[in-house]
């Protein structure tokens, strides 16, 4: 933070969630190589539950280094940090609207879509709310 002005409180939780997504993309992908029948939460029936390794660069890029570096961003003041946030913004709706996509099409990934629906929204709140280049 600068020397002329503590975080809000809205920063300090904007930093906080995204912290604690990017730790919680990183346990889900360390839960995937152990158990890759795991991912069937996020598969609709039918499909080989191996298949979710196709996400794992999305996944990575969008859901464990774009947090923490958002977040990373907001702290430092950086001016690309609102840019950052609206791409994991971007990310983690257009993993939810699939979500719903396919539990429309197919009856399958309810739980999928209601889990990844509620990242998207505080994703885009933060964004939204992530003035440029300063800190809240």
């Amino acid at each position: 933070m600068s020397a002329r002005s503590a975080p809000s409180a809205r920063t300090r939780v904007a930093v906080a969630l995204l912290l604690v997504e990017a730790l919680l993309g990183a346990a889900w992908w360390t839960l995937l190589v152990a158990r890759p029948d795991a991912g069937d939460v996020v598969l609709p029936r039918g499909v080989d539950a191996s298949l979710i390794r196709t996400f794992a660069a999305a996944d990575l890029a969008f859901y464990v280094v774009a947090p923490a570096a958002t977040a990373w961003g907001i702290v430092r003041e950086r001016p690309w940090a609102r840019a950052l946030a609206w791409l994991h913004a971007g990310g983690l709706g257009y993993a939810a609207l699939w979500g719903w996509g396919t539990f429309a099409t197919t009856g399958d990934l309810l739980l999928g879509a209601a889990l990844m629906t509620p990242p998207a929204l505080v994703a885009a709140w933060i964004a939204a709310t992530t003035p440029r280049g300063a800190v809240a």
